[in-house]
């Protein structure tokens, strides 16, 4: 009963075998003994069936690339970072907060625009926070109202389709190889001093 409602993944696992004072492997063995066991499910369903056209950076701020990645600190404190790539120079501009509302994504992205400079199209996934949700799927959300005042294009990318963002994606993945996976992080306070060596 106590883990029911657990964390759950290689690094839940790598945090219980450090509680039991056992030496765990890395993140990518214990997924690989995951995948080898059949504990693995895929994330959503898409298909490959549909062609969808994308954009080609032309410029410096043609297209930004924004994404929230959500990482725990040992103990339990919950670290939204929010990641924005410029897909020409790409430049990059990083934040982490306790929540991931459309209030704090809004202050990220006009943080990020007066340092990168104003895109012409912001590009986001379908993440509630950048959309408006789906309660009322006819209100035009925070996010949106903000790009469309600044003269920034939003452009979503399809569901289940990470793919199509890859710029950012494969910036996280380095984030998360070289940054995340390598320290130990006190708090919030600790990951913020820290990213700007990154």
């Amino acid at each position: 009963p106590e883990t029911r409602y657990g964390l759950i993944g290689p690094r839940a696992i790598q945090g219980q075998l450090e509680d039991l004072g056992i030496e765990p492997p890395s993140v990518a063995t214990i997924q690989r003994i995951l995948q080898a066991r059949d504990l693995t499910h895929p994330l959503g369903a898409g298909t490959d069936s549909a062609f969808y056209p994308w954009l080609e950076a032309w410029a410096v701020n043609a297209i930004h690339a924004t994404d929230i990645i959500t990482r725990h600190i040992r103990g339990g404190e919950k670290i939204q970072n929010l990641h924005t790539i410029d897909h020409y120079s790409h430049a990059v501009s990083l934040s982490q907060h306790a929540d991931k509302n459309s209030a704090t994504i809004s202050e990220h992205l006009l943080a990020t625009w007066s340092k990168l400079g104003l895109p012409q199209i912001q590009q986001l996934d379908n993440e509630s926070a950048f959309n408006g949700g789906h309660t009322h799927p006819r209100v035009i959300g925070r996010v949106v109202r903000l790009c469309l005042f600044c003269g920034t294009e939003p452009l979503f990318t399809p569901f289940y389709e990470a793919k199509r963002n890859y710029q950012i994606e494969s910036f996280q993945s380095l984030w998360d190889a070289a940054f995340w996976s390598r320290h130990e992080f006190r708090n919030r306070t600790h990951v913020q001093a820290e990213v700007p060596l990154f």
